[in-house]
């Protein structure tokens, strides 16, 4: 049986019920087949073309591209893949994968028909911004960013422009005060422009207060 020296790359098809908090199962799924698909001999049909659609499927999911009638199709694959005999790294991450999808059912279907990742991991479904509550406009996102996808100065709260390029580990951490935050569906109530620091509202309160009306309604 081909690539059983690197079975052991691969989690156990239970792992998926130990995953940490906050961790996104479609994504752990992705990152199986990723390290399958690095691993494997491809001696195998299963082994080489099964596992790049097997990851193909995968990536559409985490991309907002995915459809409903894919989780079927998974379904499908993953069987074929595992009933084939010739390669245990793709039998194993078949497994995996099947697990998953049966486990934690209700995230793939958020992924597939809501297009939303519940835990914020899959950069398609989240998008950043910086909260007016916590910078104190120190600009190390501005240096860290490409030139103009984050705007500010010096004692400003910074506004992130273009975020493509910036839903990194390495740029979320780069703030030292923690104020590099996503959203999903729901925008937070943000400045459109920098503000002085401590100028604006905390993200996700109303700036500014409603006009109270008199007896009359005025």
């Amino acid at each position: 049986m081909y690539c059983e020296h690197n079975v052991e790359l691969l989690p156990e098809p239970s792992a998926v019920a130990q995953l940490p908090q906050g961790a996104c199962p479609v994504d752990w799924a992705q990152r199986v087949v990723q390290t399958a698909g690095e691993a494997n001999c491809g001696k195998s049909v299963m082994c080489r073309d099964g596992m790049m659609q097997l990851a193909a499927i995968i990536r559409d999911i985490t991309t907002g591209k995915g459809q409903p009638e894919d989780l079927e199709l998974l379904r499908e694959l993953c069987g074929v893949i595992r009933q084939t005999p010739g390669c245990a790294l793709s039998a194993r991450a078949a497994a995996c994968v099947l697990a998953c999808l049966e486990h934690c059912a209700g995230e793939w279907e958020a992924h597939c028909r809501r297009k939303r990742c519940t835990q914020l991991v899959c950069p398609s479904y989240y998008n950043l911004y910086i909260d007016p509550a916590l910078c104190d406009g120190c600009g190390a996102c501005i240096q860290a960013a490409p030139q103009g996808a984050v705007e500010g100065g010096p004692g400003l709260v910074s506004v992130i422009r273009e975020d493509g390029a910036l839903k990194t580990e390495a740029f979320l951490s780069v703030c030292p005060k923690g104020a590099i935050r996503k959203y999903g569906a729901v925008r937070p109530r943000i400045p459109d422009s920098p503000t002085p620091v401590g100028a604006a509202a905390p993200a996700g309160e109303r700036q500014g207060r409603r006009r109270r009306r008199g007896p009359a309604g005025e």
